[in-house]
């Protein structure tokens, strides 16, 4: 890579690959796709070197090694990546249940732990009140008794919860990954 850094604290200003051509005068700087009349030749130059883990223009310096010079700036920027990736892993979370919840409308769904909570108590007592589960075993008419309906839904519901379960343990593990993270490397790699 060229980098081009301040003579006298070689804060890192432009990162280019090794093939762009850069040329700069006491007139300024010029690249094929940069023209910046404050980098000089009496006070900035082009050293070769790998790029940084982590490219903010201004908050790193180069001398052989890339170190943080201003932490605000650089934190600022590693924020900005760990807020993108959290979205992501949202939308990861999302995207894993999206099938399981395009099966069954939302108010469907709503019901679920009503109906099991008259489910299990039909399990705990025959006689128990369950007008929910009332209603959908007469207006279903698939001629099923309360037992094998309660079973059915009391089944369901325990596998939905396995499934969410697991999706969301999957993102929550992300999550506190990502909050542990402390370089761009970390963040990407969670």
């Amino acid at each position: 890579m060229q980098i081009v850094i301040e003579k006298t604290t070689n804060k890192a200003i432009y990162l280019f690959t090794d093939f762009e051509p850069i040329e700069i005068t006491e007139a300024g700087m010029t690249t094929s796709a940069k023209r910046a009349m404050d980098i000089r030749s009496s006070t900035h130059e082009v050293v070769m070197g790998d790029g940084p883990e982590f490219w903010v223009s201004g908050a790193l310096s180069y001398n052989g090694v890339w170190a943080v010079i201003d932490s605000a700036r650089y934190q600022k920027m590693l924020a900005v990546k760990r807020s993108a990736k959290r979205e992501a892993i949202i939308r990861d979370y999302e995207t894993a249940l999206a099938p399981l919840e395009s099966a069954y409308p939302q108010k469907e769904r709503d019901t679920w732990p009503q109906q099991v909570t008259e489910a299990r108590a039909f399990v705990e007592n025959a006689q128990a009140s369950m007008p929910l589960v009332d209603a959908l075993l007469t207006s279903r008419s698939k001629g099923e008794s309360k037992a094998v309906l309660t079973a059915k839904i009391i089944n369901n519901y325990t596998a939905y919860s396995g499934i969410v379960g697991a999706a969301l343990g999957t993102m929550q593990t992300r999550l506190l990954a990502l909050e542990a993270a402390q370089t761009l490397e970390q963040i990407q790699a969670v």
